[in-house]
């Protein structure tokens, strides 16, 4: 499901995603700066004029294709764009160049690798397959042109060792095309990878969390203890702890002051319950106005401490200015026991819990009502 949901947000950017946006600005980019480097070249060595008009045509047909790839309002549009610029690029400006630069002693051939690379990275389906079949045709063709009639190239241009800062320019041009490629390929699968990380963490925090209070929900709560136990059995932990919670006469602060006065004390709440817990730990809404915090590691008498100096502390605590009057919370604790099941082990806090309730509320239980620790007037 969240992978659905991941390739459904790409899908709004661009063509295929982004990545591919940015391919088709850089490939033509690239070969305008190698076609307009070839022309700058031609004013200092001999370069045939039929390539120097070759390589101002493809300038302007560059120009032309982006000006459209951005005039276009629709994918399908930008698409026509791309697939245009594949075609004039591989299939007749390239092959042109080759034959009226030299042939095999220039280094247009080496044009042909970046027009592959581009077209598989610009296209898809059946786009693809008809590009690569159509450019695999015309560079057999041309190469066995200028093989078995090499009169065909040499009426263009003379092969003399002039030739030789053409055929250094177009290496480092094919080396920087490449590279550039690559470059933008590593850093659009970065970018979005990061992009569906983050939307992840985002899906992933929508399931798990609770939209009002942020704490966690009920469904991550079980996971967790469940993972706690796991881990009890296999060694890695040797025991954790549960607080159980529930705002006294909430229903009163409801139906006194309004339910946006309420969610405002249950954020509050679920603040106080994040700040005093340790890393390990996770508050979680059990449900209404009942919260459940649990506590790796955790004896079942550090608990108790721990569940009541947040009792304390909600009790000293303004939990929403409206509400002048003290707001205060019951508590039970249940530790683990390898006889419990999770809800079971639940159950026994729930019944501390109400325990506290029916002997006078604002105070934390366990045990079933056995007095607290001797040592915890010491502990506070």
């Amino acid at each position: 499901m969240v992978r659905h949901i991941v390739r459904k947000y790409n899908k709004r950017y661009g063509f295929k995603s982004p990545l591919d946006t940015r391919f088709f600005y850089v490939s033509s980019i690239i070969c305008f700066i190698g076609f307009v480097a070839n022309i700058i070249l031609s004013l200092f060595y001999t370069i045939p004029i039929f390539a120097r008009h070759i390589y101002l045509a493809g300038c302007i047909f560059i120009a032309i294709i982006d000006i459209f790839a951005d005039k276009a309002k629709t994918v399908k549009g930008r698409n026509i764009a791309v697939f245009l610029f594949c075609i004039g690029i591989n299939v007749f400006f390239f092959p042109a160049l080759y034959i009226t630069s030299g042939g095999i002693h220039s280094a247009v051939a080496m044009y042909f690798i970046v027009g592959v690379i581009l077209s598989i990275l610009l296209l898809n389906g059946k786009k693809l397959v008809a590009i690569l079949t159509i450019e695999s045709i015309v560079y057999t063709a041309t190469f066995a042109v200028s093989h078995f009639k090499p009169e065909v190239v040499t009426q263009f241009t003379v092969i003399k060792n002039e030739r030789f800062p053409q055929v250094a320019l177009g290496c480092v041009l094919t080396g920087l095309a490449i590279g550039s490629v690559l470059r933008i390929m590593t850093k659009g699968f970065d970018d979005e990878r990061t992009k569906a990380d983050e939307l992840i963490d985002k899906l992933e925090d929508l399931t798990t969390r609770d939209a009002l209070t942020g704490s966690y929900n009920r469904r991550f709560l079980m996971s967790y203890v469940d993972d706690c136990i796991e881990r009890i059995k296999s060694g890695e932990l040797n025991t954790f702890s549960i607080i159980m919670y529930d705002l006294d006469h909430f229903k009163h602060v409801n139906d006194t002051y309004g339910h946006i006065a309420g969610d405002e004390v249950l954020k509050s709440f679920a603040d106080i319950l994040r700040s005093s817990m340790r890393s390990a730990d996770i508050v979680a809404r059990y449900g209404g106005e009942e919260f459940i915090i649990v506590m790796p590691t955790a004896e079942e008498i550090t608990a108790f401490r721990r569940a009541e100096q947040i009792r304390a502390k909600l009790e000293s605590s303004a939990l929403y200015e409206d509400i002048k009057e003290i707001i205060t919370v019951s508590g039970g604790i249940a530790s683990y026991d390898p006889s419990l099941s999770i809800e079971a082990m639940i159950e026994k806090a729930d019944k501390n819990l109400y325990l506290a309730k029916d002997t006078g509320r604002n105070k934390i239980v366990w045990r079933n009502g056995e007095k607290p620790p001797v040592c915890y007037s010491v502990f506070c």
